[in-house]
């Protein structure tokens, strides 16, 4: 999906409460993987949202009092 935003979560427990909480918000998520490149989330799960839903779901977890860090991928330069 290439209008997607991954989540990056701290604790497995924080993800599944996010996940939780998105879809209570009537938004779409699905579990995915950490990226491997994620070094600084401590948590092996992440969730996949769509973009543009992105600042709904900051509300929504920000709410629930659920920290997450939004995925960036590294990117080198040539």
């Amino acid at each position: 999906m290439t209008d997607s935003a991954i989540l990056l979560f701290d604790t497995t427990h924080q993800a599944l409460k996010g996940e939780a909480s998105i879809i209570d918000g009537g938004f779409w998520c699905d579990v995915v993987p950490r990226p491997p490149d994620a070094m600084t989330a401590l948590c092996g799960l992440a969730i996949e949202i769509h973009a543009s839903d992105l600042e709904d779901v900051r509300a929504a977890l920000g709410a629930a009092g659920i920290p997450f860090e939004l995925y960036k991928p590294e990117v080198e330069a040539f």
